[in-house]
C-alpha cells in the first residue's frame, strides 16, 4: 500500500499560474479556525480573496439534469448537496466543462491574474528557471538557481518566500539544510460511477455540487473522468452505456499525515486503516446517492485511489513558526506545505488568503 513515486512521475502543472490553471475552480474556505489556533486570523484576507476571485455559487441555470437528479436524490436521503462556490465569471463561461484543461474564455480565475498585476507593478518574473536552494548570508539571503540554458547564479534579497508547493518546497528546504518533508497529506480520492440507461445528460461544469461531510472526514462532488469511463465501457460489451448517461461522483477524504517527500524528490505515501474507514463511509453514501438518482446498481464501479492537494510538508509549528518563518531569519514559506491539518477540501482560497496575510506582514517589517 506504499507507493514510492519517482520525481516527475506525478501529474503537475509546472507553469505560470501553477495548479490554479488545472483546478476546477472550486472555492471554499477551510482551516480558518485551525489557523487561528496558531495566531493567524485570516478573516479580512478571506473576505478580500472572496471579492477578488469573484467567488459565488454556481447559478441555477448552470446546473444540468445530472446535478438536479443528484440534489433531489440527496434531499430524499436527508443529505444537503448544494451548488459549489466557484471562482468563475459566469458571464464569460460557455459550460464547456473543461475547466481542468485551462480556460480559453478566461472565465475561471487563476493566479496568472496576480502575476500580471505584479509585473505591472514592476516585478520581474523568471520562467524556465529552477530554484535550487537557499543560500544563507550575513545581511541577506539568496536563492541559488539554474536556468534552462544551464547558467547558474544567486539572487539576494532581504526576504525570501518559498512557495513551490507541497512537493517541491520541502525539496528546496532540505537542500538548504532545513528539516522538512515529513507528514505529507494528499487528500486521497476515488471516483464512483453509475449509468442511467436511456438517459442523455447535457454537459456541465466539473464539480458543480458539494456534499460537505468534512465533519465526518469526507466530501462528495459530481465529477467525470471521461477516459476512465470509456475504458470501463469498453470492457462491458454494452451499447447502452456511455459518457452521455453516466453519473460520476468524486469521493475525497481528509488524509492522515503519513507520507514523506525526500530530498531527491521521491515520495512515499500509504493508505492507512483510518483512511480506509473514511473511504467506506464515503462509498456507502455515494452508492446510495447513485441508486437514488436512478443509476442501475449493476453498472456501479469505482476507480483506484489517487490524491490531490499535497500539503503539510513544512507545517506551521514543525518547520515554520506562526509567522511562516523558517529557522533561517528572513526565509519564509507560504503555500500548501505549511498547512498543519489536512482539510479534505480544496485549499486554494485559504492559500491565497495566507499569501495576503504574509504579504501584509512583510510590508510592515522594517
Amino acid at each position: 500500500r506504499i507507493a514510492r513515486v519517482e520525481h516527475g512521475a506525478e501529474l503537475r502543472a509546472v507553469m505560470g499560474g501553477g495548479t490554479t490553471i488545472i483546478s476546477a475552480g472550486s472555492s471554499v474556505r477551510c482551516l480558518q479556525h485551525e489557523l487561528e489556533g496558531y495566531g493567524i486570523d485570516l478573516e479580512r484576507e478571506l473576505e478580500e480573496t472572496q471579492r477578488e476571485l469573484g467567488i459565488r455559487e454556481i447559478p441555477e441555470r448552470f446546473l444540468g439534469t445530472r446535478s438536479c437528479l443528484l440534489m433531489k436524490a440527496a434531499a430524499s436521503l436527508g443529505l444537503d448537496m448544494a451548488p459549489m462556490p466557484k471562482c468563475i465569471d459566469y458571464d464569460r463561461c460557455d459550460i464547456c466543462g473543461t475547466c481542468m484543461a485551462g480556460c480559453d474564455r478566461h472565465a475561471k480565475w487563476t493566479s496568472l491574474d496576480y502575476i500580471l498585476r505584479a509585473r505591472k507593478a514592476g516585478a520581474t518574473v523568471w520562467y524556465a528557471t529552477e530554484a535550487l536552494r537557499i543560500v544563507e548570508g550575513d545581511e541577506a539571503n539568496g536563492v541559488a538557481y539554474r536556468r534552462s540554458d544551464g547558467s547558474e547564479g544567486t539572487v539576494w534579497a532581504r526576504s525570501v518566500v518559498v512557495a513551490a508547493g507541497g512537493l517541491e518546497t520541502p525539496v528546496i528546504l532540505q537542500r538548504s539544510g532545513i528539516e522538512a518533508g515529513a507528514h505529507l497529506s494528499v487528500d486521497p480520492l476515488t471516483h464512483m460511477y453509475g449509468f442511467v440507461p436511456g438517459e442523455r445528460f447535457e454537459r456541465e461544469l466539473p464539480m458543480p455540487l458539494l456534499l460537505d461531510r468534512s465533519d465526518d472526514g469526507y466530501i462528495i462532488s459530481p465529477n467525470i473522468n471521461k477516459s476512465a469511463v470509456k475504458s470501463y465501457v469498453a470492457t462491458q460489451g454494452r451499447s447502452d452505456l456511455s459518457t452521455a448517461n453516466v453519473i460520476g461522483l468524486m469521493l475525497k477524504i481528509a488524509d492522515s499525515r503519513e507520507g514523506r517527500v525526500y530530498e531527491d524528490g521521491t515520495v512515499s505515501k500509504r493508505i492507512t486503516e483510518a483512511d480506509e474507514e473514511l473511504f467506506e463511509k464515503a462509498r456507502r453514501t455515494a452508492r446510495a446517492l447513485l441508486e437514488e438518482a436512478g443509476a442501475d446498481p449493476n453498472t456501479i464501479f469505482e476507480t483506484s485511489v489517487n490524491g490531490a492537494h499535497p500539503m503539510g510538508t513544512a507545517a506551521i509549528g514543525e518547520v515554520v513558526d506562526s509567522f511562516l518563518e523558517t529557522r533561517i531569519e528572513g526565509v519564509y514559506v507560504c503555500d500548501a506545505s505549511v498547512l498543519p491539518v489536512t482539510p479534505g477540501l480544496p485549499p486554494i482560497v485559504t492559500i491565497v488568503a495566507l499569501g495576503k496575510w504574509l504579504g501584509s506582514l512583510l510590508c510592515e517589517t522594517p
